[in-house]
């Protein structure tokens, strides 16, 4: 059993190496044709898929049963990839009227993607997955609007084989061309030693200043979301060193695991990778990548900036000391930290330079990729092997395994309402529902992103989300981009909201708290992912979209005060403690202030005088009381 295991590892390291040369090779000249590439793409995933599922070591004869299973799975992979490969050309051309094998891979790519999903993704996005099949196949037997019109066998058979739609569509496209070169660069970054750095430069950052391991979990958080496409990956990666220092630092358990949820999930949200999802949604937004990640800065500095002001108001609440819990084995300079992983700075700045100077991404993921390795080899400290090259390369491919067959179920749903016409349906039932007001649909759309996001990737939650609820979107009016950036943040938050919030609970285990307190505090420092999408869906400034550039400024500039006002709202404190007349108050004045429009701003900002004067008064006064004795 022990050697069998092992030849499976071997070979799935060797095509994961192939398979890494292939991609990196397509990224610099170019893909073959359209279905040829997605075929070799997700035929090659399906296999390391397979090869890399573990049998269970309880019962040795199911063991051998589960071992049998998947090595046929994995060479049915291999026969759907090879058969592709061969007939590629005719298969495409027999649309409409499919061949015996064309009738055979097509059931059994479904098969297989199915139970990939199953063991790589989890059972909630394959569930998800079964539902909408079932939908497909027997919808036109119920009564209602959600009733559609009996769909052919050869229909099912073109969607999801003999075209480039369904599983073979737009999302095992863009994973196959642009993501896995974006995961391929995490891993350089990755085993050149980034994460490391990027931890140790975040805590020289901030290690004078009151709660610093709060804020350097902020900063590290937002810096690895270059590295990892996950929220629950960046609490797990991020959080085994940023959580124990919190405590140590004075924060409670708690607070700590719900500060690197919170930094976690906005590292999805905060360009230029943005979890990947940037590039899915290019495509359902007919937008290129650089102005979709230029549209969305502002609100991830808005979100980044609301964490921040709440772990140092907790920390002031708490009277910690600047420097406390730091790690005291690192006292290098801010400076020498800085320059000892600027090879990482110029790989990003190189990543950004070349997106915004219009390059496909492939390429500038390419050339980053290359700058790291440049730029390593200037220093002794910093070379890396061949070796270690050529694992990292491995590991790109082996991490995006998850991704790709989740992209490729996601295929299956897109297929499904393309086919159904479900979106349509969808939009109708929504907008019926909500009676034509647009803020009641866009609430049944948040519930409905945060509900179909438990459990599931990022990218993979979005294109569900983006099939669904897009249309409703478009029929509210409402600008195409904002709107699915507001289905993408609510999609996100499921990471914090219970019942499932894998974000949340994995942030509990590592802090050894309790897994609901840590969601409501969770929650609470998310407020801003939670408040900012409203703004952005109704006023488009906030992303300066659709209005000149000075005039985006002060709906941006009053977010931010209402945000900060809010936050003193939640965390009952600003120069000192807020009493609890004066909190909510300044809640009532931040939800004002988010609000973009000059009356309520002029009522909101005589609230905040009011909050401040009271404030300014107090402190005044606890210096004149003297401290009691005893």
């Amino acid at each position: 059993m022990e050697r069998v295991l092992s030849c499976r590892k071997k070979a799935a390291v060797a095509i994961a190496f192939v398979l890494g040369v292939y991609q990196i090779y397509t990224a610099v000249f170019g893909i073959p044709t359209v279905y040829l590439h997605r075929t070799i793409h997700l035929g090659a995933m399906l296999v390391l898929c397979f090869l890399l599922i573990k049998p269970s070591e309880k019962h040795r004869g199911f063991a051998v049963f589960q071992l049998v299973l998947y090595t046929l799975c994995a060479a049915a992979s291999a026969a759907f990839m090879l058969y592709g490969m061969a007939n590629y050309h005719d298969i495409q051309l027999r649309g409409g009227t499919p061949a015996a094998w064309d009738k055979i891979f097509c059931v059994v790519l479904i098969f297989l993607v199915f139970l990939a999903t199953y063991k790589r993704a989890g059972p909630a996005i394959t569930v998800i997955a079964a539902v909408f099949m079932a939908y497909l196949l027997w919808g036109h037997l119920l009564t209602g609007s959600l009733r559609h019109a009996p769909i052919g066998a050869r229909m099912i058979y073109n969607e999801f084989y003999n075209s480039t739609g369904g599983i073979l569509g737009s999302c095992v496209g863009i994973a196959s061309t642009y993501i896995i070169i974006f995961i391929i660069f995490g891993a350089f970054l990755n085993e050149f030693g980034a994460g490391d750095y990027f931890n140790r430069l975040a805590n020289a950052l901030t290690r004078n200043s009151c709660g610093g391991p709060a804020k350097a979990a902020v900063i590290a958080s937002a810096l690895l979301g270059l590295i990892n496409g996950s929220a629950v990956a960046n609490v797990a990666t991020t959080g085994a060193v940023t959580i124990p220092l919190m405590k140590r630092n004075g924060y409670p358990a708690e607070f700590a695991a719900a500060t690197e949820t919170a930094a976690s999930m906005g590292g999805q949200i905060l360009p230029p990778v943005m979890g990947s999802s940037v590039f899915l949604m290019a495509t359902f937004v007919n937008m290129t990548y650089n102005q979709i990640c230029l549209y969305a800065i502002a609100p991830a500095i808005l979100y980044f900036v609301s964490i921040f002001i709440a772990v140092h108001f907790k920390a002031k609440k708490l009277h910690l000391e600047a420097g406390a819990g730091v790690d005291e084995d690192d006292t290098d300079s801010l400076g020498k930290i800085f320059l000892s992983g600027i090879h990482f700075v110029v790989a990003i700045a190189v990543l950004v330079a070349t997106m915004a100077y219009g390059w496909t991404p492939q390429r500038c993921g390419m050339l980053a990729i290359l700058s790291i390795i440049v730029g390593s080899l200037f220093r002794k400290e910093t070379r890396v092997s061949p070796r270690r090259m050529c694992a990292a390369l491995v590991d790109g491919v082996l991490s995006s395994v998850t991704l790709s067959v989740s992209c490729a179920i996601s295929g299956v749903i897109v297929g499904v309402v393309g086919l159904s016409s479900l979106g349509i349906k969808m939009s109708t039932f929504v907008i019926k529902t909500a009676g034509g007001r647009a803020w009641i649909a866009l609430a049944i759309t948040a519930l409905a992103s945060i509900i179909l996001g438990m459990g599931v990737l990022s990218a993979a939650a979005y294109i569900i989300l983006a099939s669904l609820m897009g249309p409703v979107i478009s029929s509210l009016g409402i600008d195409l981009l904002a709107g699915h950036l507001f289905i993408y943040y609510f999609g996100l938050l499921a990471a914090v909201t219970p019942p499932v919030a894998l974000g949340a609970l994995t942030a509990a285990s590592i802090a050894k708290c309790s897994f609901s307190k840590t969601c409501a505090l969770g929650c609470r420092l998310c407020i801003a992912a939670f408040i900012i999408p409203w703004v952005f869906v109704f006023d488009t400034r906030v992303l300066f979209l659709g209005a000149p550039f000075l005039s985006c400024i002060i709906p941006v500039l009053t977010c931010f005060c209402g945000i900060y006002i809010l936050n003193v709202g939640l965390s009952g404190y600003m120069l000192t403690d807020v009493s609890i007349v004066f909190r909510a108050l300044a809640c009532a004045a931040g939800l004002l202030l988010v609000n973009t429009s000059y009356v309520t701003d002029a009522a909101a900002l005589a609230i905040i005088a009011a909050i401040a004067a009271q404030q300014v008064f107090q402190v005044r006064r606890e210096r004149r009381t003297p401290p009691a004795l005893g």
